[in-house]
């Protein structure tokens, strides 16, 4: 079966002034990562939790965007972004509504409803640069129940894709299957499970996707998040979702043509 080997993996950032901030100081604290009592015989094993995080802030006019990459000692990598600053708002006139487009935060002031969207850019190296993603699926038994392959009706596994070309690989969040997406390594062989070694993307929530028409210039500009994740093979011409000029782009020149065109 042919792979597509990938080396850069992008998932639904940011231009503007940026303040970049690391914190290479001790780890944090934060409870536990392993316990486990053994009701046997009364054993209790404890694991503290500790982080490394690398953070920095970035101002884009009235906003701050503090951005987290926290790095834990079992693997984990997580990814947080934080809204501060102040808000989006306008002037509304005396007696009018905000049309149910947002909300009245003072008198005569309307904070307008908004998306903030953020794409972010891996370029993974899973024991090696011949990594291949896939998604992985959680879905029930097709059998019914009382056959053999199913015989009390509760049966269920998981669906792994291979995602062997990139438009194949522009793919969405679906929290009805608990997706995953998957990036190994065929090449190296995990000793216990006889599996290639891999690391997962895991979504911690679920985004309702660009809300503005398909037609629309917003829409047009930022292609990229019409899906969730983009898999692609690394170019050094590609390395911005949107472009390289985002505020002054007239669209179609970002992920989204490179990868579905």
């Amino acid at each position: 079966m042919k792979k597509m080997l990938v080396t850069s993996i992008e998932f639904s950032f940011f231009t503007g002034y940026c303040e970049f901030k690391t914190k290479p100081h001790l780890p944090v604290l934060l409870g536990l990562l392993h316990k486990h009592t053994e009701y046997r015989n009364g054993r209790v094993v404890v694991t503290r939790s500790r982080k490394l995080v690398i953070s920095f802030v970035v101002t884009v006019v009235n906003y701050e965007y503090a951005i987290y990459w926290s790095f834990f000692q079992d693997g984990t990598i997580s990814f947080e972004i934080k809204a501060t600053g102040e808000l989006s708002t306008n002037l509304l006139a005396e007696n009018a509504t905000p049309a149910k487009h947002g909300t009245i935060v003072a008198p005569n002031i309307n904070a307008q409803y908004h998306q903030h969207i953020f794409v972010m850019r891996l370029d993974p190296m899973i024991d090696g640069i011949r990594n291949t993603v896939s998604t992985v699926d959680v879905i029930p038994l097709e059998s019914k129940m009382g056959s053999q392959e199913n015989p009390h009706g509760h049966g269920f596994t998981v669906l792994e894709t291979p995602l062997k070309t990139s438009k194949m690989a522009a793919t969405d969040v679906c929290a009805e299957k608990f997706r995953t997406w998957k990036i190994s390594n065929s090449s190296s062989i995990h000793p216990y499970t006889g599996e290639p070694v891999g690391w997962k993307l895991i979504p911690t929530s679920c985004f309702t996707g660009m809300l503005a028409s398909a037609e629309s210039k917003v829409r047009h500009r930022a292609g990229f998040a019409n899906h969730s994740v983009w898999v692609t093979k690394n170019c050094s011409k590609e390395l911005y979702a949107a472009g390289p000029y985002v505020n002054q782009s007239k669209g179609g020149d970002g992920r989204w043509t490179l990868s579905m065109g």
